[in-house]
C-alpha cells in the first residue's frame, strides 16, 4: 500500500482540497455574519419605505385624485432619504 506513490499523492492533495474548502466554509460563515449585519441595518428603513408606498398606494381607494405613479412615490422617498442623511451628519 504504501508503495503506490499515485495513490500517497492522490490522497495528499485530496487533504489539501479539503482544508482549502474547510478556510473558504469559515470565511463564508464569517461573510454571512456580516451581510446579516448590515442587512438588519436597513431593515428599519426598508419597513418604514414599504409603509410608505402601501399608504400612498390605498390612498387611491378614498378618492382617485390621490393617485400616484412610481415616479412620484420614488420622488418623496429620496426626499425622505436626503433629509435623513442631513440628520445624521449634524450628529
Amino acid at each position: 500500500m504504501l508503495d503506490n506513490i499515485e495513490l500517497i499523492q492522490t490522497l495528499d492533495d485530496t487533504k489539501a482540497k479539503a482544508s482549502e474548502v474547510a478556510e473558504k466554509l469559515k470565511l463564508a460563515e464569517q461573510t454571512v455574519i456580516e451581510i446579516e449585519k448590515n442587512r438588519d441595518i436597513y431593515r428599519p428603513a426598508a419597513k418604514r419605505g414599504a409603509i410608505l408606498f402601501f399608504v400612498l398606494s390605498e390612498m387611491a381607494t378614498i378618492n382617485s385624485m390621490y393617485q400616484y405613479s412610481l415616479a412620484a412615490y420614488l420622488e418623496v422617498l429620496r426626499t425622505t432619504f436626503i433629509i435623513i442623511i442631513s440628520l445624521f451628519a449634524t450628529v
